[in-house]
């Protein structure tokens, strides 16, 4: 098979910042994805693993303003960013 295990993982994170939802692209579809967003205390607020898709929408419509930390991983990468939260 495919050897992708020093490829990391792209993400695109958009709107940023955002307000209601915020949008989450991989840049490939994968058999499972585990997303972790961090809070800037470091806290883990929402852990989801989806399944053979490449794309995400995630409610941040009740999230206080501030800077967030997201970690997206699968089997063979892991991708660290972060978007902003605006009311």
């Amino acid at each position: 098979g495919e050897q992708k295990m020093n490829k990391e993982l792209n993400l695109m994170i958009y709107p940023n910042p955002s307000n209601s939802e915020t949008n989450l692209k991989l840049s490939q579809k994968n058999k499972k994805t585990e997303i972790r967003i961090m809070n800037q205390s470091g806290r883990l607020i929402y852990n989801e693993t989806v399944f053979d898709t490449d794309s995400l929408i995630i409610n941040t419509n009740y999230w206080p303003s501030g800077i967030y930390f997201i970690q997206a991983l699968d089997n063979f990468n892991s991708y660290f960013g972060k978007f902003v939260v605006i009311k």
